[in-house]
């Protein structure tokens, strides 16, 4: 019977060894794949003349305008916020590109429209119809 015993003991001190091991516990960390977004504005306006755009999301930074025909001024507004002024003749399409720390977060981007003024510098009285998406510059349908 202590023969039995001593068998059981050995198979239980064998699974809590196993159990123990660090051989398959460590997460697979993968890194950061860096990359460029593309910011796209949505209006029903044909005259509109400057927008304030505010993008969220890891790692934004080298804001660029996605147009020839904008000029844009943008600051870091925190480490995952960007905060830009868009100033043309504004169209639905896109309006901005970036720098994102990791392309395969996308989904936590976000964009929104805090102000937007008409060519003649008057502020809408409201933002129904506005939106801002953010893509991966290699989606399909971004141009890139």
């Amino acid at each position: 019977m202590s023969w039995i015993k001593k068998g059981w003991s050995a198979l239980i001190l064998a699974g809590v060894i196993a159990g123990c091991s660090d051989e398959g516990s460590d997460p697979i960390i993968e890194p950061p794949v860096p990359g460029i977004v593309v910011i796209s504005l949505s209006t029903t306006n044909v005259d509109d003349g400057a927008a304030l755009i505010s993008v969220t999301g890891p790692g934004l930074s080298a804001v660029q305008s996605a147009s020839g025909s904008t000029e844009i001024e943008w600051r870091l507004a925190s480490p995952n916020e960007i905060r830009a002024i868009v100033m043309g003749d504004l169209v639905t399409g896109p309006i901005l590109t970036a720098q994102a720390a990791d392309l395969r977060r996308l989904s936590e981007y976000r964009g929104t429209v805090e102000e937007v003024a008409d060519r003649d510098g008057v502020l809408r009285a409201g933002l129904a119809g506005y939106a801002v998406t953010v893509v991966s510059q290699s989606a399909p349908g971004s141009g890139g």
